[in-house]
C-alpha cells in the first residue's frame, strides 16, 4: 500500500511525489495506540494536545485516523480539508465551503432562521460555495454552487447513484436556493459532472476532496482513481500545515 501511494501521478502540482517523512508522519498518526492519551499532532509535527491550523481549533489524532487506508472519512475531516482548499484557491477565487450538515438540514427541512440568514448572505457575497453532501447516510458527493452564473454543478460517480436520484438531489438544492433568493427563481442551471469512478465502497469522501481540489486549482476533473490512496497519505501532513499549495 505504501509503495502504491508513493507513485507520482500525472499532475505534479496536485500530486507531487510523497516523501518518506510524509509517510512516516501518517504512520505515527495512524498507529498511535491509545486515544485516551489525548495526543494530537501540532503544526510543528509534534505530538501535543491539538492540531493547530492558522489560529483555529484542531482535529484530534482520533479524527485523523479516518484517513488511514480503507477507512471512511468523517465529516469533520472533510469540512476542514474543504476550508483549506478554499483558502488556497487560485486567482483569488471567492470560494467558501458550507458545513457538512447543511445538505442534511436542507433535505430534512430543519434549517433555522439564523441558518437561512447566513446561507442567504453566503449566496449573495461569495462566487462559489462548496457543498459536501452525505446522501442517504452512506455516500459523499460534492456540489459547487456558482452564484455568479447561477449554476449548480454536481460532481458524482456514475456507477454509484442513478440519474433519477442525482436529478432529485439537484432539484432539492435548487428549490432551497430559490426560496432563499426568490429573485433567482427559474434562473438556475443544473449540470451533472461525472468524475473518475470510485473502485470501492470507502473512498467517496476522498473523491469529494479530489474533485474540490481540481475545481479550486481550475483544472479538469481528470485523475487516476488510485490517487485516492495517495491523497490519504498527503492529507495528514497538509491538514497539519494548513495548506495544499494549489498555486
Amino acid at each position: 500500500c505504501f509503495a502504491k501511494a508513493m507513485e507520482p501521478f500525472d499532475n505534479a502540482r496536485l500530486f507531487p511525489l510523497l516523501t518518506q517523512g510524509c509517510v512516516e508522519t501518517c504512520q505515527r498518526v495512524w498507529n498511535t495506540v491509545s486515544p485516551s492519551t489525548r495526543d494530537t499532532v501540532s503544526g510543528r509535527g509534534e505530538i501535543t494536545e491539538r492540531v493547530i491550523r492558522k489560529g483555529t481549533g484542531g482535529l484530534s489524532i482520533e479524527k485523523l485516523r479516518c484517513l488511514a487506508p480503507e477507512q471512511w472519512l468523517n465529516d469533520e475531516v472533510i469540512e476542514e480539508m474543504l476550508k483549506i482548499i478554499c483558502e488556497d484557491a487560485v486567482n483569488t477565487m471567492k470560494c467558501r465551503p458550507l458545513s457538512t450538515y447543511v445538505f442534511e438540514r436542507i433535505c430534512d427541512g430543519r434549517t433555522t432562521q439564523n441558518e437561512k440568514k447566513r446561507l442567504r448572505e453566503d449566496l449573495s457575497s461569495t462566487e462559489y460555495l462548496l457543498l459536501p453532501m452525505h446522501e442517504n447516510g452512506n455516500h459523499w458527493t460534492l456540489a459547487v454552487i456558482n452564484t455568479r452564473d447561477q449554476r449548480l454543478v454536481h460532481y458524482d460517480l456514475e456507477k454509484i447513484t442513478t440519474p433519477a436520484l442525482r436529478l432529485k438531489t439537484m432539484e432539492r438544492i435548487v428549490n432551497f436556493i430559490e426560496k432563499l433568493l426568490p429573485a433567482t427563481e427559474g434562473k438556475w442551471k443544473k449540470q451533472l459532472l461525472l468524475c473518475p469512478q470510485q473502485p470501492n465502497s470507502f473512498d467517496c469522501g476522498v473523491f469529494v476532496i479530489l474533485n474540490a481540489l481540481h475545481f479550486a486549482a481550475e483544472l479538469p476533473v481528470h485523475y487516476n482513481p488510485e490517487a485516492a490512496a495517495y491523497w490519504r497519505f498527503r492529507a495528514v501532513p497538509q491538514l497539519i500545515s494548513g495548506s495544499f499549495k494549489l498555486h
